[in-house]
């Protein structure tokens, strides 16, 4: 399954957008916390083209340990 991530930069909440297959996410620094952010946004083919996004495409291995856990949370579900 291809999974992708963009950085919207430190000022969002919902900082990270994750694409988990067709599936979209929208995720924050600590997005397994009670007070983080986490949420399916819906389908890619509801969306703008990835390249029309304002934000910046990012390598997993860059990308907060949390959020990692949250990425292998939602391929888990």
């Amino acid at each position: 399954m291809t999974v992708r991530a963009f950085d919207y930069g430190p000022e969002a909440m919902d900082r990270y957008t994750i694409i988990i297959g067709k599936s979209v996410f929208g995720m924050s620094d600590n997005p397994n916390h009670p007070q983080g952010f986490n949420q399916y946004c819906g389908e890619l083919s509801l969306f703008t083209p990835v390249e029309q996004w304002r934000c910046k495409e990012i390598a997993l291995l860059d990308l907060p340990k949390a959020v990692l856990v949250g990425i292998i949370r939602r391929m888990e579900d």
